[in-house]
């Protein structure tokens, strides 16, 4: 489900034409109303919010485009305001696709963190994290690259 919003997110950006963005925006739009909690986090780290921002300084005239972008950022403000680091990073664990988010990279964070994320919820995030890794990533070695980071940071 996550690589549909990743997808999406990145035919907005090479998407010269305004009826191809607002069909694009209109269906990335319902499909994190219908499901915030697993695809929001897939959103933001797709960098979504970035995206927007750079659309919005195009000259746009479609009324439902700026409609649903202007819906689609606020969105995105509402659930970026009530997320932690902690959060993000169980949202991606959740998501079950690792990605270079900030947390990963942080050293901070880790510290902060490491036994938040053994301790929570009787240890489900590295329940996760393993469930994670033990599947096939053949076409996709960054996943388990981050995974090997995690572990080594935990």
């Amino acid at each position: 489900d996550h690589d549909i919003v990743t997808l999406y997110t990145q035919l907005i950006r090479m998407s010269p034409k305004e009826k191809t963005s607002r069909l694009l925006l209109s269906t990335l739009y319902n499909l994190l109303s219908s499901n915030r909690s697993a695809l929001m986090p897939a959103a933001v780290s797709a960098k979504l919010p970035a995206t927007l921002n750079n659309l919005q300084s195009r000259h746009l005239t479609d009324a439902d485009l700026l409609d649903d972008l202007k819906n689609l950022n606020d969105m995105l403000d509402e659930y970026t305001k009530t997320q932690t680091t902690f959060d993000e990073y169980a949202a991606e664990l959740h998501s079950g696709h690792l990605r270079w988010s900030p947390p990963h990279r942080d050293p901070a964070f880790w510290c902060e963190n490491a036994r938040k994320i053994l301790d929570d919820n009787k240890g489900e995030l590295p329940k996760k994290l393993a469930e994670i890794m033990a599947k096939e990533w053949r076409n996709d070695k960054q996943v388990l690259a981050i995974g090997c980071n995690d572990v080594a940071c935990l």
